[in-house]
């Protein structure tokens, strides 16, 4: 992204292990209101033309349940590596809506029955890739995968 001249902010939140024993609607409400007045501020403190929501496993759950669902008053994109789409809220709210998605076949949150559902999605499916997309004991292949996937991503975020 930063390549592609975009302003990259990342934040980092830190929650107690128990947080995270909660269902998982609730524990993006919880994320959600967490990021989201930073987001907010970020958001209103200068005049973007565009946003980018990017996560990853748990911190994709905002983006889906929250921005994806809610209108916006500039161009916005969402890129979602390992989703839970085991989960049935997630495949629900993904369902005729606009993203880039990565996940690999050995992510335990993958289904060929749902990725087939998400017909309106820009889809990377890698064969083997773990939740951390990655090809367990194989870093070599790992890496190969990592520049692929950077590169369908580059091109997602030039055309859209």
């Amino acid at each position: 992204m930063l390549e592609l001249g975009f302003a990259v902010i990342q934040i980092n939140y830190t929650f107690e292990q128990h947080q995270f024993e909660q269902e998982p609607q609730a524990i993006s409400k919880m994320v959600y209101s967490v990021v989201d007045p930073l987001v907010a501020h970020i958001i209103q403190s200068k005049s973007y033309s565009k946003v980018i929501y990017l996560g990853k496993s748990l911190g994709t759950l905002p983006i889906i349940d929250f921005y994806m669902q809610k209108a916006s008053a500039f161009s916005t994109c969402y890129v979602l590596f390992t989703p839970l789409l085991s989960l049935e809220h997630t495949m629900t709210n993904l369902l005729d809506k606009q993203a880039f998605l990565a996940i690999g076949t050995a992510d335990p949150h993958y289904s060929q029955e749902k990725v087939a559902q998400l017909t309106t999605l820009d889809l990377v499916v890698y064969e083997n890739l773990d939740h951390s997309l990655e090809v367990a004991s194989n870093v070599a292949l790992s890496i190969q995968f990592c520049q692929s996937l950077m590169t369908q991503l580059k091109v997602f975020l030039q055309n859209n």
